[in-house]
């Protein structure tokens, strides 16, 4: 354990299962290595209170967590989110999506950091746009996606209208990850390709 914050820490693996070449997103290779591995490594480092949200919860037995369903039927991040949310130990939760191998130390360390308690999402924003599965959310949130959930809108950002929300810029975000690999994520075999061109022997970046 590098630090360990005042913050939960959620992985979000309960989305449709997508698969390629018969696996699971969150069990595809990268290097020696799974992406799931990668993701649990970094996220055990700073937070103690670790919870994968999933709809597979014996794919995750042999690791050190909290395993918790969806709490509504939608397959989607929201879902997750407020599942994770909900179940957390912390008034805060850092969140990050279960195809995501590549997590910068530094970026989590900083946003850990420098969260302030009075914002309910803290986020990076880039020439992209914002990164809501990169952020740290407040259980104020809860009710808010509870609404939304129950009202069929699953869009995470349309949940901030009203919000406190504090914003990551670009510069700051590139000066911890200089390539913006903690938002590259894995969804088809041309992507785990890449992945996998952007290791080096050691398995590191």
């Amino acid at each position: 354990m590098q630090q360990a914050f005042p913050i939960s820490g959620v992985i979000l693996a309960g989305g449709k299962n997508s698969r390629v070449h018969g696996k699971s997103k969150a069990f595809f290779s990268i290097g020696s290595e799974s992406i799931f591995e990668r993701i649990y490594s970094v996220m055990n480092a700073f937070f103690e209170d670790l919870i994968v949200v999933t709809r597979t919860p014996e794919s995750f037995f042999k690791w050190n967590l909290t395993i918790v369903p969806d709490i509504y039927a939608p397959h989607c991040s929201l879902n997750g989110i407020y599942s994770g949310l909900l179940c957390a130990q912390h008034p805060q939760a850092f969140v990050v999506a279960c195809d995501t191998p590549f997590l910068s130390h530094d970026l989590i360390a900083y946003m850990c950091s420098s969260y302030n308690v009075r914002n309910d999402v803290y986020l990076p924003r880039t020439s992209k746009g914002d990164e809501p599965l990169c952020a740290i959310y407040s259980r104020r949130c809860l009710n808010r996606f509870k609404s939304h959930l129950q009202a069929g809108k699953y869009k995470i950002t349309r949940c901030f209208k009203g919000l406190n929300t504090g914003i990551i810029d670009e510069f700051t975000v590139r000066s911890k990850d200089p390539h913006h690999l903690s938002f590259f994520n894995v969804n088809t075999p041309e992507d785990l390709d890449y992945a996998n061109t952007l290791i080096g022997k050691n398995g590191d970046v």
